[in-house]
């Protein structure tokens, strides 16, 4: 009986693709999904620091015909304290198993021919996409966070 399982040729072509999958994550390494998640916490995070720390809390949405009383405005606090959380809390779990994907697929050979200065330079710019995609936005939902917190308290 013959040799079964993967050929030399097959080793060479799975070793291309997992480089690939490298050199694309390094440009774009997070899915879509991801990447709306962020959007949506920077969004909420925005509002959340223009209303904690800037004070603009809307008294009344004329456009439907809502007036806010003053109760209704810590309501309003408590609501988009929440969305924050939930953003925050949605993006944290996309990205870490964005990141938890890439670092697998590196581990598992996608980088065992390039040279070691050429994976220091993979992983600095790695780390770099990393802390602006996902720690800036975590961030900045925990500022909004602390000051919507202090606005519900005060």
């Amino acid at each position: 009986m013959g040799y079964i399982g993967p050929t030399p040729e097959d080793a060479r072509r799975e070793q291309e693709h997992k480089s690939e999958y490298i050199k694309g994550t390094l440009s774009y390494p997070f899915t879509d999904s991801t990447m709306k998640e962020r959007r949506n916490v920077l969004t909420a995070s925005l509002f959340g620091v223009l209303v904690a720390y800037v004070g603009i809390i809307p008294k009344s949405l004329p456009v439907f015909g809502i007036d806010f009383e003053t109760n209704e405005q810590e309501n309003l606090l408590i609501f988009l304290t929440l969305i924050v959380i939930y953003f925050v809390i949605s993006f944290s779990v996309r990205a870490f198993s964005d990141v938890a994907a890439i670092i697998l697929i590196a581990k598992e050979g996608g980088a065992q021919k390039n040279t070691a200065r050429t994976v220091k330079t993979v992983k600095t710019a790695f780390l770099v996409r990393v802390v602006i995609d996902v720690v800036v936005p975590i961030l900045t939902a925990v500022i909004a966070l602390v000051g919507l917190c202090g606005e519900l308290t005060a």
